[in-house]
This record gives C-alpha cells, sequence and structure tokens, in this order.
C-alpha cells in the first residue's frame, strides 16, 4: 500500500492519504481525524493490521485523483508534499562501484572512495534536516559556487523511533560533483545546503513490499 502527504491550502492542512488504483482517500477524514501523520497510522496498524483496509471502505466519495494532487504547489488546489515529515535525513555513500570508480577520477585518482567502497564500516554522511527537505514538484536548490550539480536518485528507507523500516520512498541526493572532486573533506558543502534533498512522492509500506 502506498501513502502520501498532501497540503489543502484552503482549510490550511497537511493530509495523509492512501493511494488505491490512481484514486487517494482522504485519511484524515475517512477516520475522522483519528491519523494526520506517518506516526498516528503505524500506531492504528499495530492495533489492527487491516486498519487501512477498514478506513478504504468507509471512505466513500471522499477521494481525489492522484493526477489532482501531483501538480505544482499553489494556493488554490491540494497537492502533494514530502510523504514524511522527517527530523533529519542521512544518506550513505559509494554503495555501487560505478559511483566509486567515478569518484576516484573526479578526485585525481585519489583511493580513498576504494578503501570506503570495500570497508565494513558504511559512509554515513548528514544530508538534510526536515526543514530542507522539497516534495513532489517543487524547485530544488542550487550552490552559486558550483558548475556541476547533478541529481542522485536514492532509494529511502523510512525509520521510525524504534530504528524499524516501515517504509520506502523515493530520494533525490543532490550533490556538487565539482566540490567534492576537489577534496573529499568538502563532502559536507557539496551535499549539504538549501534545498539539496527532495522525497517522494510516496511511501510504500513495508506489509506491501513481497
Amino acid at each position: 500500500m502506498k501513502i502520501v502527504r498532501f497540503f489543502h491550502p484552503t482549510n490550511n492542512e497537511y493530509k495523509l492519504g492512501l493511494v488505491q488504483h490512481q484514486q487517494v482517500i482522504d485519511l484524515t477524514i475517512a477516520t475522522n481525524g483519528a491519523v494526520t501523520s506517518l506516526v498516528e497510522l503505524m500506531t492504528k496498524l499495530e492495533e489492527a493490521p487491516d486498519f487501512l483496509n477498514q478506513a478504504a471502505q468507509a471512505a466513500g466519495s471522499l477521494q481525489y485523483t492522484y493526477q489532482e494532487l501531483d501538480r505544482e504547489p499553489n494556493a488554490e488546489h491540494p497537492y502533494l508534499v514530502a510523504p514524511v515529515d522527517p527530523v533529519e535525513v542521512w544518506a550513505c555513500g559509494v554503495t555501487y562501484k560505478r559511483s566509486m570508480e567515478a569518484r576516484e577520477k573526479e578526485s585525481n585518482n585519489s583511493c580513498i572512495y576504494d578503501k570506503v567502497y570495500h570497508a565494513v564500516r558504511p559512509e554515513l554522511f548528514f544530508k538534510a534536516t526536515g526543514a530542507r527537505v522539497r516534495g513532489p514538484q517543487q524547485t530544488l536548490g542550487l550552490r552559486n559556487d558550483s558548475t556541476w550539480m547533478v541529481p542522485e536518485p536514492e532509494l529511502g528507507l523510512v525509520i521510525d523511533s524504534s530504528l524499524k523500516v516501515v517504509g520506502f520512498t523515493i530520494g533525490n541526493d543532490l550533490s556538487c560533483r565539482d566540490i567534492e572532486g576537489e577534496n573529499p573533506l568538502y563532502l559536507p558543502q557539496a551535499k549539504m545546503f538549501r534545498d539539496a534533498c527532495s522525497i517522494g512522492p510516496a511511501i510504500m509500506l513495508t506489509e506491501s513490499v513481497e
């Protein structure tokens, strides 16, 4: 099952939606306000694993088409936002051999990336605070001191406070490859800047993945 979040400008509210067959069920209304966030949804699912099916049956006509919500933010119509409101985002680096080889070449054949790629301990770095995360159809930020910024599609893990993976989503780890290539210690500058991270549009709950 896929979960999305969307903002309703008329009511000035963030809402949680269940995606079914290109329709989005407003869980905030379908559950009489019992579910307004992913944390509340996870609590309900622990209490009643069939909770989402029950909510979908009770929703009736409380639905949007996915196309209605998948649009640029505006003040007149509801629109998708990042599917989770994270406290912070962390990322793993040099996870593919191709990535290791490209970064070694960009950094004048430094062997540091080879060591990271083959090490037992993964490279983890802080990517963004929640306020720096962008959602679907939102504009990402660019650094004015970089001439080579690239999107990096990522598989995102949605982790709760007990470190349990509750879902999967898509991320864009925007990176300044020229800054990192100049010196690997410049990684924070290459990775962390305003609006350099996007998440979404949806979360696939772990129980839906075979």
